[in-house]
């Protein structure tokens, strides 16, 4: 049972206490984009982690290592006590090791 209304409250319409179907379906059209989203973050991780599997070098997956950690070309170099050239010679061979588009990730993060 509801409480009397007064004045403009009284004249507002009462709509319902359920959602409509419009509501229901945009609902659902969200919900669809938030699982293909996380599907597709799901195999962009996958793939980013297994790319280290087939590296063939141990320099090479340590660089991937600092990569993955966020480590800049300089952080990289110091790490491994080469030059900043080295870094860059052995990410242009973990891009011809690896998928481009794992590389690309990486360096645009």
């Amino acid at each position: 049972m509801g409480v009397a209304q007064y004045g403009i409250e009284a004249t507002l319409p009462k709509g319902s206490s359920g959602k409509s179907q419009v509501e229901l379906r945009d609902m659902d059209i969200r919900e669809q984009k938030q699982v293909a989203r996380l599907e597709e973050y799901q195999r962009r991780v996958y793939s980013i982690e297994s790319a280290g599997n087939y590296l063939d070098r141990e320099i090479l997956k340590i660089e991937y290592d600092c990569m993955l950690s966020g480590m800049t070309r300089q952080e990289i170099a110091i790490h491994l006590e080469i030059s900043r050239d080295s870094v860059d010679k052995l990410r242009f061979i973990f891009e011809l090791h690896s998928c481009g588009g794992v590389f690309l990730y990486l360096e645009n993060r």
